[in-house]
């Protein structure tokens, strides 16, 4: 009787883990494509620096970022 209720609370870990990485996938998701849509409206984008201070991306740094948003859309929106 007790290793069926190990089971079964091992097969509920594991359920809990499955739905938790599955939301984490899933808002990583949404902000992979809410970054690229703000990284392709144009003009030039400020950022924010660890600092706490802003810069502004030069087209070089925003076609890198847009690349990696696209890459992490490709990666989390299946």
């Amino acid at each position: 009787l007790e290793e069926q209720q190990q089971k079964q609370t091992e097969k509920e870990a594991e359920a809990a883990t499955a739905k938790q990485e599955a939301e984490t996938i899933k808002k990583n998701c949404e902000i992979a494509k809410k970054n690229l849509a703000g990284l392709q409206l144009g003009g030039h984008r400020l950022t924010r620096l660890p600092d706490g201070s802003y810069t502004r991306l030069n087209e070089e740094e925003r076609q890198s970022r847009i690349a990696e948003a696209e890459k992490n859309i490709k990666e989390y929106c299946q």
